[in-house]
């Protein structure tokens, strides 16, 4: 719904910007040293995840709409807002920014 989204900003011709907060995903070698070869060997491999760089609770969607900042989080089926998000809603709001959560497209669209 995220690319709904946007892609409906864009056909209006508003800005919006998928916003990701979540970190990256690196692949880490499990090495051992082989004494018979006397080589240190990679074994197998493990994914660590880096730390994101946005602030927990930024929303999904970064838009501006006839000079509006407007703010985005999509919750899909029983997702719900977690405390760090409703901290940020709260923050967007209180500088003048609109906040929505957007939970399907056709209640999307009649906001």
């Amino acid at each position: 719904m995220t690319k709904c989204i946007t892609d409906f900003f864009s056909f209006k011709g508003h800005y919006s910007n998928r916003i990701s907060t979540q970190g990256q995903a690196r692949l880490h070698d499990i090495k051992r040293f082989n004494i018979f070869s006397e080589k240190v060997e990679t074994i197998s491999q493990t994914v660590r995840w880096t730390k994101g760089n946005t602030r927990r609770g930024t929303p999904d969607i970064d838009a501006i709409i006839n000079s509006q900042p407007v703010k985005i989080e999509v919750k899909i089926g029983k997702d719900s807002m977690r405390p760090d998000q409703l901290r940020e809603q709260s923050k967007i709001e209180a500088a003048g920014g609109l906040f929505y959560v957007a939970r399907n497209f056709p209640d999307f669209f009649d906001w």
